[in-house]
């Protein structure tokens, strides 16, 4: 169990699940994950302190519990996910962004598959706050999903902007812009623009490796060529994004 944490914190770097390989120290970590499970999130407050010191030291696991939430979520088992709400409690009076911007992320998503799309906006709104005036890779490692759920909450003024706050430092960030800044334009009608981004991001998804962006890239430039008229490169790039989903188990309610 151990060995695959190690082997899964550098990956969730890579997915932009974490935004910086986290600290890890063999055994406090466990520890304190321990720790963390013995103490009620809903009585957070009565011991505060010793829970943000458990926090402090259990940052890899917090990430890996995040991510598992967000898979359950893909794979249409929401019975199955931890309210990541209880997490934000925590995060939000400690300002730890590693922990606190992919809480609100997974807590967005969470929101959705309830249908609680007000709870989904207002917590969109908190991410483009929280991520304004910190380091840009903050916002930029999430912000193809964050944008995905501003259009589909029918937030897409909050889809522009953040896409307007955004350049890219890294690799992965300007991938994450290059494919948000497509969604952008398939939501103001520019489906032109919209479908060469989105093929021209499915080739670097599937470049840079990251399976579940390059298939959602795929998807949307499915969708434009459709309502372009041109059904053949369609149906090219829905049989491809349909490949990759199938192969990762993602429902058929979240691939687009």
């Amino acid at each position: 169990m151990k060995p695959a944490l190690y082997e899964a914190v550098p990956q969730a770097h890579t997915a932009g699940i974490t935004t910086a390989p986290v600290p890890w120290r063999r055994g406090v970590g466990w520890r304190a994950l321990g720790a963390l499970f013995a103490l009620s999130l809903r009585q957070y407050v009565r011991g505060r302190r010793l829970l943000i010191l458990i926090f402090l030291f259990s940052l890899p696991s917090l990430v890996a519990i995040l991510a598992r939430v967000r898979v359950v979520l893909m794979l249409g088992r929401a019975g199955e996910a931890s309210d990541p709400r209880g997490m934000l409690e925590v995060a939000r009076p400690m300002d730890e962004m590693q922990v606190l911007v992919p809480a609100l992320v997974v807590a967005t998503e969470f929101a959705v598959a309830e249908g609680d799309r007000d709870s989904a906006r207002r917590l969109l709104i908190e991410f483009e706050k929280a991520t304004r005036e910190v380091a840009a890779e903050y916002r930029e490692s999430h912000l193809a999903g964050v944008v995905r759920r501003c259009v589909s909450v029918g937030e897409p003024d909050l889809a522009a902007r953040l896409v307007e706050q955004s350049r890219g430092r890294t690799m992965r960030d300007r991938l994450n812009v290059e494919a948000a800044r497509a969604f952008v334009s398939e939501a103001s009608g520019d489906l032109e623009e919209a479908a060469a981004g989105f093929v021209g991001a499915a080739a670097a998804w599937t470049d840079y490796g990251y399976p579940l962006e390059l298939a959602f890239a795929a998807a949307g430039a499915a969708r434009c060529f459709a309502t372009l008229g041109r059904g053949h490169e369609s149906a090219s790039h829905r049989v491809r994004a349909d490949r990759v989903f199938d192969s990762l188990g993602v429902v058929a309610a979240l691939r687009d």
